[in-house]
């Protein structure tokens, strides 16, 4: 009768361990996957962006919020000129 038991305890055991194995190698598979497609979409969105317009997901958002940043040219750069304050710099000592 012991020996029925323990045979019947070994067998589910490894049964058990079997299932674990399958379990994790299968979610290890399935995640691997998953991350792939997500990249492989990506990177046919970025392909292929410039032939298509964004798609707007919310649309009560303020417009001044949607506006693309605007940087400023090398041109306007050039006309500003710098004002530097003299009067705020710290004095240096004097080394000898």
């Amino acid at each position: 009768m012991v020996n029925q038991i323990q045979n019947l305890t070994e067998g589910l055991t490894k049964m058990d361990l079997d299932g674990y194995l399958t379990f994790t190698i299968a979610s290890l598979l399935i995640s691997i996957g998953i991350i792939f497609l997500s990249l492989t979409l990506i990177l046919l969105n970025n392909l292929f962006s410039k032939y298509w317009k964004t798609v707007k997901i919310v649309d009560f958002i303020p417009r001044d919020i949607m506006q693309p940043t605007r940087f400023a040219e090398p041109e306007e750069v050039a006309k500003i000129k710098p004002e530097i304050d003299k009067s705020k710099e710290p004095k240096l000592k004097e080394v000898k």
